[in-house]
């Protein structure tokens, strides 16, 4: 059985240089643009956990600034980390990031690994985050998806992003490999939305998808500005939710709700215009009919539940 060191005299045992030895083994893949301000805090992160990665494989997807050059040289000081760069094609855009990552897991093909997860250039975390995350894996077999929360700093105030607990952003995505076997990229967008549709097939095929609060993660770009590429981004969530086969009333509501993420009400309402625009465009869905069967269901299940939680918050009140 692996260890998983807490606040105990085993802890000392299970380490060689404060990194823990017998863990389960787990792969990183990082699809890597433009990212020189940030890249060197994310390698810094991760070359210091406690429990390291067995392969990290970096890709730059084209990038003009010093991010190669970094990452180069992270990878000839750590046998772990390996690079590699992508010429890109055409613009930036969501499929972009995808193709990358498809090129990342072919560096991977045929290594005896148990998770794997794709890690955003531009985040942080402490220490001991995948020696915890590997821990919520071992207590929980039917832990699919896991990851931390995001926090993004605002004034140089951390706050948490606007998120569900039985989602794992993107940006920290990692997952059992039993969900998806198989050495490639489980899905590719050309307007992103792929670490949805990990999410949905890991659900309708019996896992469970869970965010933790106590893990946190530091996403170091901002996006909580009101410029045309941020607007623009959430403007193609929205696009990406109806091709998820989101229910009309479960958009609005979460509309709603995401109008309290930055930048204030045109977070929100850019989402809702992306859905709008999709309802007349009627842009191929993402996922196959069962699966879109499975996605309303799990929504509709999710309001009745917000509801009757409101019923309740409000029958107690009244007492």
């Amino acid at each position: 059985m692996p260890v998983f060191p807490d606040a105990s005299p085993m802890q000392a045992t299970a380490k060689q240089g404060g990194i823990v030895t017998d863990a389960p083994h787990y792969v990183l893949v990082t699809a890597a643009f433009n990212e020189e301000r940030y890249i060197a805090g994310t390698i810094e992160s991760v070359i210091h956990q406690t429990v390291l990665p067995q392969r990290w494989v970096i890709v730059s997807d084209g990038s003009t600034d010093r991010t190669d050059a970094i990452a180069k040289e992270y990878a000839e000081q750590y046998g772990f980390i390996r690079f590699m760069r992508r010429e890109k094609q055409g613009g930036h855009d969501f499929s972009a990031k995808s193709l990358a990552l498809q090129d990342g897991f072919r560096l991977l093909t045929g290594r005896d690994y148990s998770f794997y997860c794709i890690l955003d250039a531009d985040v942080s975390f402490d220490e001991t985050y995948f020696q915890s995350i590997l821990k919520k894996f071992h207590d929980n077999p039917k832990l699919g998806i896991a990851g931390g929360i995001i926090l993004e700093y605002y004034n140089h105030k951390p706050r948490g992003r606007v998120a569900s607990m039985s989602s794992v952003t993107g940006a920290v995505q990692c997952i059992r490999r039993e969900c998806f076997p198989s050495d490639s990229c489980p899905v590719l967008t050309e307007i992103g939305g792929e670490d949805s549709v990990v999410e949905i097939r890991a659900k309708k095929n019996g896992w469970t998808v869970q965010s933790f609060p106590d893990l946190r993660i530091c996403h170091h770009r901002i996006t909580g500005s009101a410029d045309a590429a941020n607007l623009k981004s959430k403007f193609n969530y929205g696009i990406t939710d109806y091709r998820l086969g989101n229910p009309v009333i479960f958009e609005i509501l979460k509309c709603c709700h995401r109008v309290l993420e930055r930048p204030f009400f045109l977070s929100g309402l850019a989402i809702f215009l992306g859905y709008s625009f999709s309802l007349f465009s009627n842009p191929e869905k993402l996922l196959s009919g069962d699966e879109i069967t499975f996605v309303k269901k799990m929504q509709m299940q999710k309001l009745k539940r917000g509801l009757c939680g409101l019923l309740r918050i409000r029958k107690g009140g009244s007492v």
